[in-house]
Parts: structure tokens; C-alpha cells; sequence
């Protein structure tokens, strides 16, 4: 039986450029390569585009029918990392979307955006039910609290984000989300672990399967996920670096492009390290067959499997916890600190944000409110002060 012919062509045109050329709602859409080989790569690109909402359509569409669209066809192809897909579906179906009504695509417009704002200042979370227990086996559900400013900003940026594509899209001429102001900021506090604290933590977790993932994660300023995606082929110990290429386990790019950077290792960090490979082989030989440790990944349990991060930041919290140290936000909390010590001793700014991964020099400046990502050993070592003693 024949294939069914893939829709679209491939011509070459009589001053030699080829052309791919591939029909979309009636319209036929070109684009030219020097080649044909690279005109039937455009139109392998072209087919595997996601399917756009026609101007037809857009003018009977209400604005949740278009974003619902954006979300399952749109945006996995806004470059965004895994896990900020994810909380952008969470806010459109919780949030973005159930605070929208039936008002149409074609008709929106900024006072709608307020009325949006203000119908989105109504929602509350979900209540939750504690778990039973002896005392209490029939526990009574905890309320639903109103939205943080947080929430409200993030679902404010992904109604921004899909009418920004409706507006590429010619399907509206402008986009009236952007004549709305952003609601504001919350004034919470950024969690900070001092250096103090720091060090009680590090001691405490002397002799743990996290000590060497506390010491890493403490002294590069790394996210969690990216310190449990990192592979040993990541990490060069002669040169004290390491390099951040994933943003979680299982996935192949980091939470932003900035994110893709190398960061410095100081001696006692490199030191761990090395002796964390050996007590890794170790348990390899132990495990053999078993062993699950595929990904060549640099911190994993004993019997070769990644590291949860609910379990990180419960084995996290149970020392801090035990040397009456804050718990909330643990790993992100150190990350902050390491920030802030650079911050407090000179490194500037610039170099700071490019350490931490961030997409923007703005994000560090809005967070800490206060280049060249290659900073060598000592130079970090001078600014931590110390490096870890």
C-alpha cells in the first residue's frame, strides 16, 4: 500500500533558488534555501509547525477558547524550560482562565483587562485537607486563601504572553494587556541562609548522603534541579569547574538561556567531590547489575537512582531543623545567601547575575534590590571571604 503524500512542495526556481512551499488555511506559505536539501528541511520545519487559529476563527473565539489553544499548541514552542510550561498550564486552568468569561478575541480590550484583574482578585486557592492522624482522623478542610501578588503577576504574564502570539498572528492589531499596569509585587522577604547558619548546616550534615550536594549547591549558588540533573561528565575537578547545561532530571536545557553557564568550584568543594566519586563507585561495585545510575549523574542514592527533590528538601529540613535553623525554602534560601555574600563583598553585579544563571541583569537587581560568568578559583575564594574552611 503507498504512503499518503505528505502535504506540501519542494521547486527550484529559474534563478536557482529552491523554494518550500506548503499551504496553511488557504494560504500558501513560501520559504527559499540555497538548496534542496535545505528547502526539504524548511519544509519538514513547516509541517511540524503548530496549528495556527485562522483569522475566521479568531472573530467568533473568546479569549479562554485562545489561550486554552496557546497552551496546548503554542506554547511548547516558546523555548521555555519544562517546568515553566507547566506553571504557565497550572495558572491558565486555574487562574487565567476560569477569571476570563466569554468576552470574544476580536473585542478585548483593556477595560476587559481590568475587569479580568479585578474577577482574578476573587479567586481563592483550593482548600486541602490535612492528613488524619491518631488525635485527628477526621480533620476539618483548610479554607482556600486569596491569591498571592505572585500568582497575580504570573498569570497577568501569561495572558501577556498568548495575546502577544495572537497579535503576531494578525489576529488582533495590538495586544490590551499590555495597556493594563501589572499588578504589584508582594513585599515578602527573599529567605536567606547567613553564613553563620551556613556553616552549622555544612557541620551538621557532616557524614550525610547530602553533604556533598549541600556543600555544592552552597557554594556555587546553583538551583537544586540543576545541581540533581549535573553529570559527571559536567563536572572538570583539574580545573575546579563545573558546568550547568539542565534545569531538572530528565530534561536537556535549563530554566533560561542564561542558565547555561559554567560555574567555579572552590578547593573544598572540588575536595568533596573527589571523594563522593570514590564513595560512588564504590556503592557501584556493591549494586552491580542493579546499579541504576544510567546518566552518568553526579548525585544519586545508593543504589544509583537520581535524587528526589521533595526528598532533598526533606532531608534539608530535618538538619536545619535540628540545629533550630529557618526551614522554609531550604535550598533556594542558600541559594540567596551565596548571592548575597558575592553582593556584600564587591563581586559586581553583572558578574553575580551571570553566576546565578539569571535571564537578565534586572532579575538580580529586582531580587536582591541592592560579563563574564568565568570567574576564577581565587577570585571567588577572595569574595566568599574564605572559601569554606
Amino acid at each position: 500500500m503507498a504512503r499518503p503524500k505528505l502535504p506540501g512542495s519542494v521547486y527550484q526556481r529559474a534563478d536557482g533558488k529552491w523554494v518550500a512551499q506548503l499551504r496553511v488555511d488557504g494560504r500558501k506559505i513560501r520559504k527559499y534555501a540555497s538548496s534542496e536539501r535545505a528547502a526539504n528541511e524548511l519544509l519538514k520545519d513547516m509541517r511540524a509547525m503548530p496549528p495556527k487559529v485562522t483569522a475566521a476563527a479568531a472573530r467568533t473565539m473568546t479569549v479562554a477558547d485562545y489561550v486554552r489553544h496557546w497552551l496546548d499548541e503554542s506554547l511548547p514552542h516558546q523555548g521555555l524550560a519544562d517546568s515553566t510550561q507547566a506553571m504557565y498550564r497550572s495558572l491558565g486552568a486555574s487562574v487565567v482562565i476560569p477569571a476570563l468569561g466569554r468576552t470574544r478575541l476580536a473585542s478585548f480590550d483593556p477595560s476587559d483587562v481590568e475587569a479580568w484583574l479585578r474577577k482574578v482578585d476573587t479567586l481563592r486557592t483550593k482548600p486541602r485537607t490535612p492528613r488524619a492522624t491518631k488525635k485527628n482522623p477526621n480533620p476539618d478542610p483548610i479554607p482556600g486563601r486569596p491569591l498571592s501578588a505572585s500568582t497575580k503577576r504570573l498569570a497577568y504574564g501569561v495572558l501577556e504572553k498568548a495575546l502577544d502570539t495572537a497579535v503576531r498572528d494578525d489576529l488582533i492589531p495590538t495586544n490590551p494587556v499590555r495597556d493594563v499596569k501589572r499588578p504589584k509585587a508582594g513585599k515578602t522577604a527573599v529567605p536567606v541562609v547567613q553564613p553563620d547558619q551556613a556553616e552549622i548546616a555544612l557541620q551538621a550534615a557532616a557524614g550525610t548522603r547530602i553533604e556533598t550536594l549541600l556543600w555544592f549547591v552552597t557554594w556555587t549558588g546553583a538551583r537544586i534541579g540543576e545541581a540533581l540533573a549535573l553529570r559527571w561528565d559536567d563536572v572538570d575537578l583539574d580545573r575546579a569547574t563545573a558546568t550547568i547545561r539542565a534545569s531538572a532530571v530528565g530534561s536537556d536545557r535549563t530554566k533560561t538561556a542564561a542558565g547555561y553557564r559554567s560555574v567555579t568550584l572552590i578547593p573544598e568543594v572540588v575536595d568533596r567531590l573527589k571523594a563522593w566519586r570514590k564513595a560512588q563507585r564504590a556503592d557501584r561495585l556493591k549494586m552491580g547489575a542493579g546499579w541504576a545510575n544510567t546518566d552518568n549523574l553526579v548525585f544519586v542514592t545508593g543504589t544509583g537512582h537520581p535524587i528526589d527533590p521533595h526528598n532533598a528538601r526533606r532531608d534539608l529540613q530535618r538538619i536545619l531543623r535540628s540545629q533550630n535553623l529557618p526551614t522554609a525554602r531550604p535550598w533556594h534560601s542558600l541559594r540567596h545567601g551565596f548571592a548575597k555574600r558575592l553582593l556584600e563583598r564587591g563581586m559586581p553585579l553583572q558578574v553575580v547575575s551571570a553566576m546565578l544563571g539569571h535571564s537578565s541583569i534586572r532579575v538580580t537587581a529586582d531580587t536582591y534590590g541592592h560579563a563574564n560568568p568565568a570567574v576564577d578559583q581565587q577570585t571567588l575564594v577572595d569574595a566568599l571571604g574564605r572559601g569554606a574552611q
